[in-house]
């Protein structure tokens, strides 16, 4: 079948796997609408009213995640593998894919944990977006009130934060870096390197 569609209205706490192809894959979850879908070549799988969804990407292609939150708290918890962002209702974990990407919705208090590989990594936030970008992945936060980006499994790591506009508070340590401002915080944790830029 070239579109498949299926749905979980009966009740109980349901559970959908999609699975990615060897070329491009595209994955797209939205926990507003209820809805996830993934796209592989000609075809479409589409789930909607799943409790928790999971996404396999499958080796080969450059394969693209989208994570979409709600009005509510919205929790993304990101590594080179996997990518969770969880709302009230509804789990969505994505596996292995190129580039794992959440935004927050409006409303809240939206968090974001990004997590490193063994390898050389370079963390890069604004007070709208931050992304974690290693060999052969890249994690992207936009629109979370909170980011917190860890360097615990090795390499030489390097995190690079910019300010707003208004005014900005930094603070570091020999273990973190941290700048907040006006609608948003983040903290680099366990970098070698911390770089910070005003505006």
């Amino acid at each position: 079948f070239d579109q498949v569609h299926a749905y979980a209205k009966a009740g109980g706490n349901d559970l959908a796997r999609l699975n990615g192809s060897a070329g491009d894959d595209t994955f797209v979850s939205d926990h507003a609408a209820g809805y996830a879908r993934m796209i592989t070549g000609e075809t479409s799988s589409r789930v909607k009213f799943f409790e928790r969804v999971e996404a396999y990407a499958t080796t080969g292609g450059n394969d693209v995640a989208t994570l979409r939150g709600t009005a509510g708290d919205d929790a993304f918890v990101a590594d080179p593998v996997s990518a969770t962002l969880t709302t009230a209702g509804m789990v969505t974990q994505a596996m292995r894919f190129t580039t794992a990407a959440a935004i927050a919705g409006d409303g809240g208090t939206d968090t974001a944990e990004l997590n490193d590989s063994p390898g050389a990594e370079v963390f890069t936030a604004t007070p709208t977006q931050a992304s974690l970008k290693g060999k052969a992945f890249e994690l992207v936060a936009k629109a979370f009130d909170e980011v917190h980006a860890y360097a615990r499994a090795g390499g030489s790591d390097t995190a690079v934060l910019y300010g707003s506009t208004g005014d900005d508070t930094y603070v570091g340590t020999a273990d973190y870096g941290k700048l907040a401002g006006v609608g948003y915080f983040v903290r680099a944790k366990f970098f070698e390197e911390v770089v910070v830029h005003g505006m």
